[in-house]
């Protein structure tokens, strides 16, 4: 499609062709998208140029940087061959260091004069105040599920305060961790560590 005027018409990218508003326009084929028009828009909130753009979008993986990929699958498939409403929330990794950032997309139809029908999609950064209502159900998840996660650590440190791993095929033995009355055995012991050395220090201590 060299020729910008054979699917879009002029008017189009006079339109959006410098828009700052965040925005691509596509077109199917092959069952896939190909982005035909990316906006100033687009190219400001993602931090890359149009031509890096146009390769991410019309390359083999266009989804390569979206965190969820899989559901980005269904809704394109959704919007571009069962003409489904395209409107979703995504996290994706943008610019040449990577961060990551929320980002709402709607996406839309319209036909050219012919009857040809082509796709608007509409981005837009979500703030930070926003994600967090957004995924707030999520994230408290996350928060629970470290809060757990400490605890049992705590848990297991309390009840296992000194732990020595011993390989049974050779009785040798590996410091796990130590608190403070196995670090005293240990320098005891210097590197001379096997079974029967460990024990006997630990005898040794604990009837003194």
């Amino acid at each position: 499609m060299d020729n910008k005027s054979i699917f879009f018409t002029n008017e189009i990218y006079t339109l959006y062709e410098k828009s700052m508003i965040p925005m691509g326009i596509c077109y199917v084929e092959d069952g896939r998208f190909r982005v035909h028009i990316v906006s100033d828009g687009v190219c400001k909130m993602y931090r890359s140029t149009r031509e890096e753009m146009f390769e991410r979008l019309n390359g083999p993986d266009p989804f390569v940087n979206i965190v969820e990929k899989e559901e980005m699958l269904k809704a394109v498939k959704a919007f571009s061959v069962d003409n489904e409403p395209y409107d979703v929330v995504f996290h994706e990794y943008v610019g040449k260091e990577k961060k990551l950032i929320t980002v709402h997309c709607t996406g839309f139809h319209e036909y050219t004069e012919d009857g040809r029908r082509y796709s608007i999609l509409l981005y837009d950064e979500v703030s930070d105040k926003v994600r967090k209502n957004l995924f707030k159900d999520e994230e408290e998840d996350i928060a629970e599920r470290d809060r757990l996660r400490s605890e049992i650590d705590d848990a297991i440190a309390r009840s296992y305060t000194s732990v020595i791993y011993i390989d049974t095929s050779d009785l040798t033995t590996y410091i796990v961790r130590l608190n403070k009355f196995g670090r005293q055995v240990e320098k005891t012991l210097g590197e001379k560590r096997t079974l029967r050395t460990v024990i006997d220090a630990y005898v040794s201590a604990l009837v003194y």
